[in-house]
């Protein structure tokens, strides 16, 4: 069981960083974060929805365990708020548990949400760097 958690996080940590080699920007050193303070009304709509989404997955993630010992994916999850706009959602399921960000893609500042099968959601923007440079400079 614990070799299929390291396969998986080494997965995870792999994917991870394909994401931030493919889709980091160059961050200019004052950016107005959406998910900041102060925060428009619209974009707490946003997060709050993203909250109440990320709560029911783990909730759900919760109960399909169980019932039936084990973590369903995303599309066997019934019954789930819709994602908010502007936000991705992403999750990936293995035996020995999952993983599912929420990211708003709107944000300069990438406030994100996720959450593991601890049952916990985590909610924050990345750790800032002085420089953040991208392959993909034309997106």
């Amino acid at each position: 069981m614990h070799r299929s958690m390291l396969v998986v996080v080494l997965a995870l940590a792999a994917i991870a960083m394909v994401g931030i080699v493919t889709h980091a920007q160059i961050v200019p050193s004052r950016v107005s974060c959406l998910h900041g303070n102060p925060e428009r009304q619209g974009d707490r709509v946003r997060r709050d929805q993203a909250v109440a989404l990320m709560k029911a997955l783990t909730a759900s993630e919760g109960e399909a365990l169980q019932q039936t010992r084990s973590f369903k994916p995303l599309a066997e999850l019934a019954g789930l708020p819709a994602t908010p706009d502007g936000f991705r959602l992403r999750m990936f399921v293995n035996d020995a548990g999952y993983v599912a960000s929420l990211k708003d893609e709107r944000d300069p500042c990438y406030f994100g949400i996720f959450s593991d099968e601890s049952g916990f959601a985590y909610i924050n923007s990345p750790i800032t760097a002085p420089f953040v440079a991208s392959a993909s400079q034309g997106r």
